[in-house]
């Protein structure tokens, strides 16, 4: 990370999201198409990975950075030095109701922040439900993969991925 902070509650660095349904028996898995979801495609004039959209972020000492992913490709550094205000990312995209899909994403640690507060989330539209996994690995070498599966409530027509350092306000 090329920034000294003097305090960062949270940091991760995410690469490479899926997100595939998980049929019924005798069903196919098949992709769910996400935009630029191995953040190689670079920023845009924000700072924001190209597809996805900026979650928070107005805090102090707070970044969002491209950096070297696994395998020679790219991942998604977010740095947050202000425990009372989260930042992230996120992308919006059609889903059937009553399938069940899971969203999988690589991390690793940062060496020196705490992962305390760093979530997968996987939001239904427009009932609000969710579930989510924190993002958590202990190397900071080697990238670990996390995942969370759910399905889609009754009246599903959306879903949001969240990937998003948490403050402390949050529950």
């Amino acid at each position: 990370m090329s920034k000294t902070l003097t305090y960062l509650h949270g940091a991760l660095v995410a690469a490479t999201l899926a997100l595939v349904s998980m049929p019924g028996k005798g069903e196919e898995v098949f992709e769910v198409a996400l935009k630029n979801p191995a953040f190689t495609e670079g920023v845009d004039n924000n700072g924001v990975p190209v597809g996805w959209s900026r979650y928070a972020g107005a805090g102090k000492d707070q970044s969002l950075e491209i950096v070297d992913g696994p395998e020679g490709g790219k991942a998604l550094l977010i740095a947050d030095g202000d425990a009372a205000a989260e930042i992230g990312v996120n992308q919006t995209f059609p889903l059937k109701e009553s399938e069940t899909y899971r969203a999988s994403v690589q991390v690793k640690a940062v060496k020196g922040a705490s992962p305390a507060g760093s979530y997968l989330q996987f939001r239904f539209l427009p009932s609000n439900e969710f579930a989510q996994t924190g993002l958590w690995s202990d190397s900071t070498e080697t990238f670990l993969e996390v995942s969370v599966t759910a399905t889609a409530p009754a009246g599903t027509k959306t879903a949001m991925i969240d990937i998003v350092v948490a403050s402390t306000a949050r529950p």
